[in-house]
């Protein structure tokens, strides 16, 4: 028993570890996922959205950093000082750049072509416009690290930069660009499933594609909850194993609540082949959540029930 307790006790420091050091990941990634879209600019003078937030976080397009780890974010290069300027002089350096930050764009915005229903021709043009207004962010950033004037207020540079797209786009894409922006979450998530799915009998169509994403989105924002640190672990310095387990629970109830709503919401646009398929891949997707939860939760319920007091005699 008091090998069973000393294990439990292991157990559940290194789970408290864990989840501080992955808590202070995402918060890490985050905060660097939003540094990176400032940098690609990507035409926009609203707030970066929670849409964009979260899609660099799905499949591919989640760039894995960390500061002390990883290199350098594409496009962002060396500090914005004017090393910054010196080294875009060098040509074979604002190649590079450019290459560099068109291929982070093209992560981001990988069927971009087909929604937008574009040439490819003005698919490329499209992707070397974005690059050229990442450049002019830059330019924009550095002349702020030292301390000059930009040449034109940023509300002026983001309606040229709106207008540049309105006028290779026209109006009618420019509108559905804004549109493909603000559900890129959802498509990223629509587009994994996609791919799980595969081709033959269960792959998604075009249609399919774009018909999930207001299910998707619908469950999500109607099952979301603002998250926080504590939602996660508790303070290191009074540690709760037992709410660990009931913020856990409570994730998995919305991730429950959300997946059958998605599921409702597919009937009308799946085949059935396709549904079941979806199905099979929920449960299985449930199963193996409840699975970790139970790895992670008995060893806690053990050491609490070993270091519980005797009952009186």
């Amino acid at each position: 028993m008091r090998k069973i307790v000393i294990l439990g006790c292991i157990a559940l420091a290194l789970l408290a570890g864990l989840n501080l050091w992955t808590w202070r990941q995402l918060n890490t990634q985050r905060e660097e996922a939003g540094a990176l879209r400032e940098q690609l600019a990507l035409v926009r003078s609203a707030p970066l959205t929670r849409a964009e937030t979260k899609a660099l976080e799905i499949g591919r397009a989640a760039p894995q950093v960390h500061r002390d780890a990883m290199p350098e974010l594409p496009g962002m290069g060396p500090t914005f000082s004017s090393n910054m300027e010196e080294l875009f002089q060098d040509p074979e350096y604002l190649r590079a750049w450019r290459v560099q930050v068109r291929a982070t764009s093209e992560e981001l915005y990988p069927d971009i072509q087909r929604a937008l229903k574009m040439s490819p021709d003005m698919t490329n043009r499209f992707y070397e416009l974005l690059v050229d207004h990442t450049y002019a962010m830059n330019e924009a950033m550095s002349r702020a690290a030292e301390g000059q004037r930009d040449g034109a207020p940023k509300e002026a540079r983001i309606q040229k930069e709106q207008d540049e797209i309105t006028a290779l786009l026209g109006p009618v894409r420019a509108k559905a660009w804004a549109e493909y922006k603000d559900n890129l979450e959802f498509r990223s998530e629509v587009n994994r499933l996609r791919a799980d799915m595969g081709g033959g009998p269960t792959g998604l169509r075009d249609d399919q594609v774009e018909a999930l994403i207001p299910v998707y989105r619908a469950a999500s924002e109607s099952n979301s909850k603002p998250s926080s640190p504590d939602d996660f672990i508790p303070s290191m310095e009074t540690v709760d194993p037992a709410q660990w387990g009931r913020n856990d629970a409570a994730s998995r109830e919305r991730q429950r609540a959300i997946n059958a709503q998605i599921l409702e919401g597919a009937r009308s646009i799946l085949d059935p082949k396709q549904l079941e398929e979806l199905e099979r891949m929920t449960r299985r997707r449930e199963e193996l959540e409840e699975a970790s939860a139970v790895l992670e939760q008995r060893p806690i319920q053990i050491e609490e029930k070993a270091a519980a007091p005797a009952p009186p005699n």
